[in-house]
Parts: structure tokens; C-alpha cells; sequence
């Protein structure tokens, strides 16, 4: 496209080259030389920016109402860019003078003018050019779709419509060339498409649908036609779908919520289809075998190629395809016949189909007849729409799209240059076609793949969940994640409706919906702890507490217990994969920061008091319960044996478990012997047993015994401890949190649960194992007995050992 610059642009150019001088002069009385030039429009003139960026809107906005070409508007555009490119390099060299801005000014006239001529040549076209029209609407059609200013329902129909008006056309080209009359039928028709797409384009903001005043008129039209037109029971279906979709509308409006311009879309189409399926009883009662024309040509049709396979002029290809198409126009035939009419609508797309396929018959049969000026024309309109399409979906770089345009440009000008004689010869027009095929084989290699669209949602999916496992990510961030899956699923099942598949646009467009979701995942997710450096700060920590004789050598070695489990955990996890999850990551940082918590406590706690002054027993050096022993040892809660020991692996009888249990709850004592029939009055224990009795700790068994000597289980003592806990019920499936927590005996559930919940239930080495029917060791007495006395309210250090 050539443009010249308009001869009033002159004295715009002589004003600004004489402001540049006088200002760069200094002498400010020269202003009288403008010869009466409006000064206070010089700046406006100057102000590169705004100036280029209301050309750039113009331009746009030329395209899109159809005043402007694609081609004008790409050469426009690119003349724009060119502007701007050399304006950021002027401004960052710091040489952005007054002449750079006076030639940009010019230069934006020339522009400027451009535009005006190529919008008023396009406003005043030829009528006659109907290739350039026909090329013009669908490329706004397209345009439409892309930007959901229409529908996919809408936007078929149109191609359609024009589709039909290139059928017109060509049929009155098979008798030669267009007459007058043929010539301007064929345009207002093209003008009556124009006028309804730009109809389309006007009404469908999606603000404007009254759902209620449509569902309204359908039911109407329903009512009518249950007179007779219609069966009771096609109806009473209609009837269910358009509630179905009143109830879906009342859904998407629940708390206030305004429809979006997808919801309007969904629901307009399905509105439509009702729509669509009444058409079909109110159009006109037509023959159900069509009408004349349709049977005999699909008959002619149907020999046609029989006959042709027969004397061998179709490939075994050849015949498949052909033979998939005639299904093909068979079965839109029969869904046409669904409701046991064809209306001429039908009809006529129907002998459209048969038509077609029927040139492509004597096509295929014609061999290797060289491509007809038609054939040129829908080549090039092809290539530049998917050109545009590829280059829209960012499937091929700037570079590609600028040399395979350029490639498109130099096959023009070659047709122009061999139109030149009027006419095209058969080695020219084969000539151009390799050119056009050479292009379209070069987009082809060049595109890259589109994104899979199936894969991308998921990883999004399992993310969210990851995140909402792993703590990363909270509830209500997930629920609004969600929701933007769900309006893009939405989406794409309306790109979807009528069967279609999905186009490369769409693709994309649905691929960037999942990209920019997957964005917003990654600012909400809260970021991954580095686990390492808090556990390596903690590890410091505890050694400057035992240094300083803060911590116990007690303490110290519990704490250094708990690293050391933490880091064998992150060890086991980094080994299954070379790397931490993010919830392999969460959970090691949550018992980081509850070890930084008890050690917390523990360095600014008092010094633990020694009422007895009682050493810990010495077998209970380096054992997983020292801590717990060691602590209730010094309040004299327990005892070791006479020669020092405690023996902490050993079992404890019932009757040991009663003594402890009334020194660490502080038990009052008994007003009478033990009511068990196996507890004499002498016994040793007796006491004791009377007061874990009389307080309703314990009940014995139902003949009567307390079986003082028996081994007490891990369940039991549970029990027992449970009681002293403070009333309240816990839900038992917290032992579903346990691996073996299906073993707890039903009669000891509740109370097991309760414990818990309390958080005084400690095993070791496994804390997720409960053993409810295990004998329980005097070590795991005494680290229950102490995690039930921290519950209680005692002021106890901290110990986090066999304790999940």
C-alpha cells in the first residue's frame, strides 16, 4: 500500500521547521513570520505521544468497523510502530530535540492523511469488488468471535449466510462472466449480511438480554403450538428446558452475584437452542422427502462416484473421502428430518452441501488441472487468516509473521504483474499456486505446538490441592482458585457447543485463562520454608543454651534428640525424590517451629524445682524417658528401687500404677479399705487403691477383683488418666489419625480419644502408634503421668520426646 502526503500538511511543515529555527535562534520577535499561525497549537503538534496514540485508535477503530482494510491497517500500524521505535531511541540517547519532533509531526501528518484517504476509499468501494468484500466480512466475523462479541452459534450462522452468497456467486460465474444485474444482487446481499452482523455487534454487550422476556415469548409460542404442531410430550421437554435454564440463571444470581459476559453468553445459547428446535415446527410443514431436487441428486451423487471407483478413476484415498463427505451430508440430512420436516432453510443447505460436493467430484476426476484464479483467491484468503491467527496466538515469532508476510506481498505483486496482459495463463497460474503452497507449507513447519490445554488444568488442579494439603494455601484462596476453573471449564464448553472442535485461537486463549490463573496461585501460596536454615539456627540456639548453663544436660540432650529425629526425616524424604514436596516441607517446618517453641519456653523458664533433692536414677541414663523419670523423680511423684534403679522398660502392675497415680493427682485419701474382694487390708497397696477407687478413677472388673498383680496395658492406664482429665467427649475418629488406631478396644475408645485429643498420649519410638494392648513400661507411666499433669495446669518444662 502506497500512501502521499496532503498538500495542506505543507504549511503544518513551514510553521514547525520555522518555530524550530526561531526557537533555536532565541529571537522571539520572528514570531510575526508564521504568518498568523495559531501558536498555541504548536505544543498539541509536538506532543508526539498523544498525537501517535490517537492515530493507533483510529486506526483500530477503522478496522473494526469495517472502514478499513487489514492490509491499510497493517501498513498504518507498521508506520506507527516505526515512529515509536525511533521516539525510545531518540529519548534515550538524550538527543529527543525540537527538529526530532518536528519531523515525527510531519510524518504523523502523512499518516494522518493516509488514513483518511484509505477509510474514505474504503467507505466509497467499488461494489463490484466482491472478493474484497466477501474477504472483508469474514475477517470481521472472525474478529467478533475472537473478542466474544458474538457467539459461536451467531458467528456459524453468518458464515454461513456468506457462505451461501459465494455459492450465489459462483454459480452465475458457471455461465461466464457476472452481469450487471448478478453483479449488484449479489451485493446487497452482502450488504443486507453486513447490516445484520453490525445488528449483532450493536445488541450483544451482554447487558441488554432480558432472559425473563425471551423465556416469556418461548413459552408463548410453545402454548401455540401444542395445538396440533407439536406432541404433548415434546413440550413438556421444551417446557422442563427453558425452567431448566430460569433455575440455572436464579443459580448464577444467588448473593447478589452479577452475570458475567460468559454467563449471558451460556445463557443466550441455550436460550437459542430452545429457539432453534421451535423454528423447526413453525417454519412451514414442508415434504418429508424434501423438497424436489435433494433424493435425485444424492442418487446422481451416490452413482457418480460408484461409477467413477469402478473404472478405476478414484485412489482407494480418494473414494474414502469422497464417501465420508456423502455420509457426511446424509446425516445432517437425517438431523434435519428429526422432527419429520425439512424447511427450505434446510433444504437449500442441504443442495449447497450436494453442490459442493459434487464440484469436488469433477475436481478430483479433473487430475491435475491447474488451480483457477477462484482457487488463487481462496489460497491467499486462507493463508492470511491463519497468518493473522498464528501470529494472534503468539504460535509464531514477529520475524516469522514479517518474512512470510512479505513472501504473501511478493506472490500479489506477481499475479498483478501477469495481470497486467488480463488474463492468466495455465503455467502462471500454477506458478503461483506453488508460491502459495511454498507459504503455507513454511507457516506450517514454523508454528509451534499449542499448549495441551487437558494437561494444564490438571497440574493447575493438583497444585491447589498440593497447596491446600500442604498448608500452603487457605480455604478460601482455594474456593476462589476454584471458581476461576470452573468459569474457564464454562468457557470452554461454549467454544465447544454444536460439537465443534476447538480452534487454535481458542486453544490459546484458554491456555493464557490457565497461565494467568496458575499466577495468581503463585502470589497466594504462601512461601516454602528453608528448613534447613531454621533447623541449623535452632541447633545453635540449643548449644548456646547448654553453654550458658541456660538448659539442662538434660534438656540439651532432649532437644538434640528431637533434631536429630527431624533431620532423619528430611533425610528420608529428599532420598525418595532428590527434593522436599511442599508438604514434605510443611510438615518438617511445623515441628521445627513447635521444637522452637518448647525451646523457647525452656530458656526463659525458672529453674526446675528439687523438692528432694532426688538424683535420677542411674539406669535411666541416655533412655528415651530420662527427661520424663528425671522430672518426676525430683517432685517425688515416682521412685526408683532400693538400689538406685528404676528399671524403665519393665512392666508395672495395677496396684504400682494406683500408687503413682494418687502422688501425681494429689489424691485424698481413701474413707475406707478398698471394696475389691481381692485386696485384703493388709496388702501394701491397699490405700492406694481405695483412693484411685473412691475418686472414680478406676472400677475394677465385674466379678468384683482388681486383680492388683496384673500387668496394667497402655490402654488401661489411658483410661485411668483420661478420668482426671477435665469433662469433655472427643470424637473418636481422631484415631483414625493413628495407624493403628482401628486396634483400640471399644470399651476404652472414648476414653483413649480423650487423651488424645489432651495430647498426653506418648509413644516411643513410633508417636503415630497408640499400642492400646500392650503392656505398658514403667517409662511410658511415667511420660503418660507427666504429659496428664502439664494438661492439668502444672508448670512443668516442655518435654516433646514419643509425643506427636
Amino acid at each position: 500500500m502506497r500512501f502521499v502526503t496532503r498538500k495542506p500538511a505543507v504549511k503544518t511543515a513551514l510553521s514547525l521547521a520555522m518555530l524550530s529555527t526561531i526557537l533555536l535562534s532565541g529571537n522571539q520577535s520572528a514570531f510575526a513570520q508564521l504568518g498568523g499561525i495559531d501558536l498555541s497549537q504548536i505544543p498539541q503538534m509536538l506532543d508526539i505521544d498523544t498525537r501517535r496514540t490517537a492515530l493507533e485508535k483510529a486506526v483500530n477503530d477503522g478496522l473494526a468497523s469495517g472502514r478499513l482494510t487489514a492490509t491499510d491497517a497493517a501498513s498504518l500500524q507498521k508506520d506507527l510502530l516505526t515512529i515509536k521505535a525511533n521516539e525510545e531511541a531518540f529519548k534515550q540517547s538524550g538527543k529527543f530535540s525540537i527538529w526530532q519532533k518536528t519531523r515525527m509531526s510531519l510524518q504523523l501528518d502523512v499518516i494522518s492523511g493516509n488514513l483518511d484517504r484509505a477509510m474514505g476509499t474504503r467507505q466509497t468501494a467499488n461494489l463490484t469488488d466482491l472478493p474484497g468484500r466477501q474477504a472483508e466480512l469474514s475477517a470481521r466475523i472472525q474478529a467478533a468471535l475472537k473478542s466474544s462479541s458474538l457467539s459461536s452459534l451467531e458467528a456459524n450462522d453468518l458464515n454461513t449466510q456468506l457462505d451461501l452468497i459465494k455459492n450465489k456467486e459462483a454459480s452465475f460465474k458457471t455461465a461466464g462472466t457476472l452481469t450487471s444485474s448478478q453483479t449488484l444482487e449479489v451485493a446487497l446481499d452482502l450488504d443486507k449480511l453486513s447490516s445484520r452482523l453490525e445488528s449483532l455487534l450493536r445488541a450483544h454487550n451482554g447487558s441488554d438480554v432480558n432472559f425473563a422476556t425471551r423465556r416469556t415469548e418461548l413459552q408463548n409460542r410453545l402454548s401455540d403450538l401444542v395445538t396440533g404442531r407439536i406432541t404433548s410430550t415434546d413440550a413438556t421437554a421444551m417446557t422442563q428446558e427453558i425452567e431448566r435454564i430460569a433455575n440455572r440463571e436464579a443459580t448464577m444470581k444467588l448473593g447478589g452475584r452479577t452475570l458475567t459476559t460468559e454467563d449471558n453468553l451460556s445463557l443466550a445459547l441455550d436460550l437459542e437452542r430452545v429457539n432453534s428446535r421451535l423454528e423447526r415446527y413453525t417454519s412451514g410443514i414442508a415434504n418429508t422427502s424434501g423438497m424436489p431436487g435433494i433424493d435425485a441428486m444424492q442418487t446422481e451423487l451416490d452413482k457418480k462416484i460408484s461409477d467413477a471407483n469402478l473404472a478405476g478413476k478414484l485412489t482407494s484415498q480418494q473414494n474414502a473421502d469422497l464417501r465420508q463427505d456423502f455420509e457426511r451430508i446424509n446425516q445432517i440430512e437425517r438431523n434435519y428430518k428429526a422432527d419429520g420436516t425439512l424447511t427450505d432453510s434446510e433444504t437449500l443447505t442441504l443442495s449447497s452441501e450436494l453442490e459442493s460436493l459434487n464440484k469436488r467430484i469433477d475436481s478430483t476426476l479433473a487430475g491435475n488441472t491447474p488451480a483457477t484464479t477462484n482457487s488463487l483467491a481462496a489460497k491467499q484468503d486462507d493463508l492470511l487468516k491463519k497468518l493473522e491467527s498464528a501470529k494472534t496466538a503468539n504460535r509464531i515469532t514477529a520475524t516469522q509473521y514479517n518474512d512470510l508476510r512479505v513472501r504473501l506481498d511478493q506472490a500479489a505483486a506477481r499475479e498483478r504483474l501477469y495481470r497486467a496482459d488480463g488474463v492468466l495463463t495455465d503455467v502462471e497460474t500454477l506458478s503461483l499456486a506453488n508460491d502459495l503452497d511454498g507459504v503455507s507449507a513454511q507457516l506450517t513447519s514454523s508454528m509451534s505446538a499449542l499448549p495441551d490445554i487437558n494437561s494444564l488444568k490438571t497440574a493447575l488442579q493438583n497444585r491447589i490441592q498440593e497447596g491446600l494439603g500442604s498448608g500452603r494455601l487457605s480455604s478460601n484462596a482455594e474456593s476462589d482458585l476454584r471458581a476461576d476453573l470452573a468459569r474457564v471449564t464454562q468457557l470452554e464448553s461454549a467454544f465447544k457447543s454444536g460439537g465443534r472442535p476447538l480452534t487454535d485461537d481458542q486453544v490459546t486463549a484458554l491456555a493464557n485463562e490457565y497461565k494467568s490463573i496458575n499466577g495468581r496461585l503463585d502470589k497466594t501460596m504462601t512461601p516454602l520454608p528453608a528448613v534447613a536454615d531454621k533447623r541449623a539456627a535452632l541447633e545453635q540456639r540449643v548449644s548456646q543454651g547448654e553453654a550458658s548453663g541456660v538448659l539442662s544436660a538434660t534438656q540439651s540432650a532432649d532437644m538434640k534428640r528431637e533434631l536429630g529425629r527431624i533431620a532423619s526425616v528430611e533425610s528420608n524424604f529428599r532420598a525418595s525424590d532428590n527434593g522436599l514436596s511442599d508438604w514434605e516441607a510443611m510438615t518438617i517446618n511445623r515441628d521445627l517451629d513447635r521444637l522452637d517453641s518448647d525451646l523457647s519456653r525452656l530458656l526463659t523458664a525458672a529453674p526446675a524445682p528439687t523438692a528432694s533433692g532426688a538424683a535420677a536414677p542411674f539406669d535411666t541414663k541416655g533412655h528415651w524417658a530420662e527427661s520424663y523419670v528425671g522430672q518426676l523423680t525430683q517432685r517425688s511423684i515416682i521412685g526408683g528401687f532400693p538400689d538406685g534403679s528404676f528399671k524403665p522398660d519393665d512392666g508395672i502392675t495395677r496396684a504400682q500404677f494406683a500408687a503413682i497415680a494418687v502422688k501425681a493427682l494429689n489424691l485424698p485419701q481413701a474413707n475406707g479399705p478398698a471394696a475389691f474382694k481381692d485386696v485384703a487390708a493388709n496388702y501394701w497397696g491397699a490405700k492406694a487403691i481405695a483412693a484411685v477407687s473412691q475418686a472414680g478413677l478406676v472400677t475394677g472388673f465385674p466379678d468384683g477383683t482388681f486383680k492388683p498383680e496384673d500387668k496394667i496395658t497402655r490402654a488401661q492406664a489411658l483410661v485411668i488418666l483420661a478420668k482426671a482429665l477435665p469433662a469433655g467427649i472427643a470424637d473418636v475418629s481422631i484415631l483414625n489419625s493413628y495407624q493403628d488406631g482401628s486396634q483400640v478396644p471399644a470399651w476404652a475408645a472414648p476414653s483413649v480419644a480423650k487423651a488424645a485429643k489432651a495430647r498426653i498420649l506418648v509413644s516411643y519410638p513410633d508417636p503415630s502408634a497408640i499400642r492400646p494392648n500392650t503392656n505398658a513400661t514403667r517409662a511410658d507411666v511415667a511420660a503418660l503421668t507427666y504429659q496428664t499433669l502439664i494438661n492439668l495446669g502444672q508448670k512443668l518444662p516442655q518435654i516433646r520426646v514419643g509425643l506427636e
